[in-house]
């Protein structure tokens, strides 16, 4: 079964920089506080049913596999 946990992700321009268990580092210029919300980077379509045939961690989890298999 799937986990969620709360991190923080780093952003440098478009990309990614890190997925940290830490605090925001003093030298943000932005915060977005996403809490509550499921944050998926790399899903590009904007068309997606997660969670239509199986629980909704479950399917993130295995989508976002598929997708990065996918390229």
């Amino acid at each position: 079964m799937a986990t969620i946990e709360g991190v923080t992700i780093g952003v440098e321009g478009e990309k990614v920089a890190c997925v940290s268990r830490g605090d925001i580092p003093s030298t943000a210029q932005n915060v977005i506080d996403a809490h509550g919300n499921y944050i998926l980077p790399g899903i590009v379509d904007c068309h997606t049913h997660f969670g239509a045939f199986l629980p909704y961690e479950d399917d993130v989890v295995s989508e976002t596999k598929a997708a990065a298999v996918g390229g």
